[in-house]
């Protein structure tokens, strides 16, 4: 996530549309199965990738202005697709 960073401006915006790992442990479960059954192959993208981590959790986070991510409304424990969508501002 950091290459991501380098290529903003200061002040620069990286606007955030994905869906992310699920928070529950049966869903964890079904996204695993779903990713290593052919999805990533099919679809290009791995449904239990922990994204919220990743971005918070690169070499660039200390360097964030601001972060606002949250969870797409109306979302349970159900949902085999979380979403997150928010913004990161270069500092």
């Amino acid at each position: 996530m950091s290459a991501l960073y380098s290529y903003l401006k200061p002040g620069g915006t990286l606007l955030v549309l994905e869906h992310v790992r699920s928070e529950y442990r049966a869903m964890r479960f079904l996204q695993t199965l779903y990713t290593k059954s052919g999805w990533r192959y099919l679809m290009g993208c791995e449904l239990n990738r922990p994204t919220v981590q990743l971005l918070l959790n690169s070499e660039a986070r200390q360097e964030w202005a601001k972060v606002e991510l949250t969870n797409q409304e109306g979302e349970g424990w159900w949902s085999l697709m979380p979403m997150i969508i928010g913004k990161l501002v270069k500092a």
